[in-house]
């Protein structure tokens, strides 16, 4: 019996509010049983884009939360710009189409969600866009928190992805899934060892440090020093253990950003001082959205200014 089809625990899925959801139909589409969302509106059927649109930004979102949320955030007024600020930018200047996925039983998506579950719903919605005609050089993969499995199963099963951002990620899935099921024993529970054991026979994406270490693609990590669900240590671990001839510091980091990252390494880790789990953006959102923005330049002929970005937040 796999024991990470027993892994409900792991998630807290809340359905969308009907109100709400009406003002946005023309972003929503459905792929299969999931009810996703894409800020580029589409002229006729599903996934017709404009010209314009030359690569993809594949949105991954964090436990709780729904991909609908980031949507309305943008509408909003608030003295702070939101994540979905930064996707809209992408999406008016930047040629970028992005897709914001949503897992089962989460929003409008039926069924219900599990490890191997979330991973098969990004697997779904990845083959949705290459469908359409993109290439998966051309696509960007992003995940926020639990939103980090299903971008380290699509950079395992696609090697050939153009790049990953990993923001206030687990540096071990398998420790965290672990907790949550063993959190209250059932007929399912599986010790630790198991579980490595397992995963490393039938979910090889989940060892971190072996999936990112081996990914052909550029990396991007975000993540607090204050993060309360998943330490900052446990973060610069997995850093150096990626790129074990990289002793990270030792140095603070600060609001605007301290870089870990060397010439010749395809991974970088961001790291700011404040923000929590829940909160990285909103604290650092200018820093942040500057360091998304260069790293997906390469994406767009004309790159992106950050300067016009700015003026666009505010």
């Amino acid at each position: 019996m796999d024991p990470f089809q027993h892994t409900q625990g792991c998630f807290f899925p809340r359905k969308e509010d009907p109100e709400l959801l009406n003002e946005f139909q023309k972003q929503h589409f459905q792929v299969n049983h999931l009810h996703c969302f894409r800020l580029a509106v589409p002229k006729k059927g599903w996934f017709a884009r404009p010209q314009r649109c030359t690569w993809t930004l594949l949105y991954f979102h964090g436990n709780g939360e729904l991909a609908s949320s980031t949507v309305l955030s943008h509408t909003h007024k608030s003295p702070v710009p939101s994540l979905a600020t930064l996707f809209h930018f992408l999406s008016t200047f930047a040629n970028c189409d992005v897709v914001l996925a949503e897992y089962s039983g989460y929003g409008g998506s039926t069924g219900s969600p599990s490890i191997p579950q979330v991973m098969e719903d990004a697997n779904l919605v990845f083959q949705k866009v290459i469908e359409s005609g993109r290439n998966a050089e051309n696509v960007v993969v992003m995940g926020r928190s639990i939103g980090t499995v299903p971008v380290l199963s699509l950079l395992k099963r696609y090697p050939n992805i153009g790049g990953a951002i990993l923001t206030s990620s687990t540096a071990s899935p398998i420790t965290f899934i672990a907790k949550q099921i063993n959190r209250v024993p059932t007929e399912h529970s599986a010790s630790f060892e198991d579980l490595v054991d397992y995963a490393a026979t039938h979910y090889p994406c989940l060892d971190a440090i072996e999936t990112l270490r081996n990914a052909n693609q550029s990396i991007l990590m975000i993540h607090t020093v204050d993060d309360q669900i998943f330490p900052f240590q446990s973060i610069t671990n997995l850093y150096s253990r990626i790129h074990p001839t990289h002793a990270t510091s030792q140095q603070t980091a600060v609001t605007s950003g301290t870089c870990y990252s060397q010439q010749e390494c395809s991974c970088r880790l961001v790291v700011f001082e404040s923000g929590g789990h829940n909160y990285i953006f909103e604290m650092n959102w200018a820093e942040y959205s500057r360091q998304v923005l260069e790293f997906v330049s390469r994406f767009h002929e004309k790159g992106v200014q950050f300067e016009r970005y700015l003026e666009c937040a505010r």
